[in-house]
């Protein structure tokens, strides 16, 4: 099968989780012996230099086509259909050029709501088949802007199948347009699953880990204001909080503010490689998020066989039980730290290596690179 995915982007040096959903989904995808290809159109606006037109480059045999022309964000600021227009003709640029190389492929698809509306015009003109996948945080609000609604109509009245990764974002995309979903959920890079699960030793100090983006909705503050109440107890701990964002300034200044110096560390931004090895190093994950569809990083922590604090929010239900963590109401300061300081206690309690291979069971690239595929040829006879 040839299939090509719109994607927002692919992972640099600079950026390593640019796009990088996509990139895991697209080599499970060419491991089942598909052809695949990506295209992206790069309309944010960053402050470093990017080159200018369509680059082409091959990574793990699969092909990646970028346009890069200017920050497009002024244009939906101006009208919804301007933006619509402009970004439907830019897509079409780079599949133009990607169709001179390459034979016309089978199927598309397109991964967040905006991509997926932008599709829907390749869809049309093209006469390809159209699969959206929907992991946007954006949409699982109760209510959506106008910009929202309006590319949404599109996306999911055009597109031939949805999948979305949670059943509680599968009911969101109903509740706001009225389209069913198909459900398959977010997958594990193969790569964390490699090295053997670590047992659990006396070590001088608990390790946590939580991982996100430095965003108000991923909650951090809330976790650090939960342990500046752990930490009244006798207990030795250390947090890791890998990412980096807007509200690193505001975290760092009420980390200090609690006195919590010592044990709270802002790591910033890390690789895929560091995160697995920071993740086999710590004992327990937490995600204290107001909003999440179906968390990767959750997904990445029971691999290496963490058990996991997490807010009930999204789809965390549907990957989280008594065997692998506790989950807490969002925005529940004292319940997050009572979660924390009960799974430390009876951190034994929980067997790492059937954490891990339950994770591996559900989620791994071959589980769902699979459910994927069986969409796609689903929508192809349908066609």
């Amino acid at each position: 099968m040839n299939i090509v995915i719109i994607a927002n982007g692919y992972p640099t040096c600079r950026e390593p989780q640019y796009g990088c959903f996509e990139k895991d989904q697209a080599i499970a995808l060419q491991k089942e012996g598909h052809k695949v290809s990506i295209l992206y159109v790069d309309g944010r606006f960053r402050k470093y230099y990017r080159r200018i037109g369509i680059t082409h480059l091959q990574e793990n045999n699969i092909d990646i086509y970028g346009l890069y022309l200017f920050p497009t964000a002024f244009s939906l600021k101006m009208s919804c259909k301007l933006h619509y227009w402009l970004r439907t003709r830019m897509l079409d640029s780079v599949f133009s050029y990607m169709l001179k190389k390459q034979e016309k492929p089978d199927i598309i698809y397109a991964h967040f709501l905006y991509n997926i509306a932008y599709a829907v015009y390749l869809k049309e003109k093209y006469n390809i088949p159209l699969v959206g996948m929907e992991h946007w945080s954006g949409v699982n609000q109760s209510k959506l802007s106008s910009d929202i609604i309006y590319r949404g109509q599109i996306a999911y009245q055009g597109a031939n199948r949805i999948i979305a990764v949670s059943n509680s974002l599968k009911e969101q995309i109903y509740n706001h347009f009225k389209r069913d979903a198909t459900v398959i959920h977010n997958m594990v890079n193969e790569e964390f699953f490699q090295m053997p699960i670590r047992k659990y030793t006396n070590r001088d100090k608990l390790i946590y880990i939580s991982i996100g983006s430095l965003f108000y909705i991923k909650g951090h503050d809330i976790l650090i204001k939960a342990l500046s109440e752990v930490a009244q107890y006798t207990l030795d701990w250390e947090l890791r909080i890998v990412g980096g964002g807007s509200e690193e300034k505001n975290l760092q200044n009420l980390i200090k503010q609690l006195g919590l110096e010592n044990n709270i560390k802002i790591i910033g931004r890390r690789n895929k490689q560091e995160i697995i090895s920071l993740l086999y190093d710590s004992d327990i994950f937490i995600l204290p998020s107001r909003s999440e569809n179906f968390s990767v990083a959750v997904l990445e922590a029971l691999s290496a066989g963490l058990p996991v604090v997490a807010t009930t929010c999204g789809g965390i239900r549907e990957c989280i039980n008594e065997k692998n963590g506790v989950l807490v109401s969002v925005e529940d300061v004292s319940g997050l730290a009572k979660s924390i300081l009960d799974i430390s206690k009876n951190i034994e309690l929980y067997d790492k290596q059937f954490i891990a291979d339950e994770c591996k069971r559900r989620f791994s690239p071959s589980v769902i690179s699979k459910e994927i595929t069986d969409v796609f040829r689903e929508v192809i006879n349908e066609c």
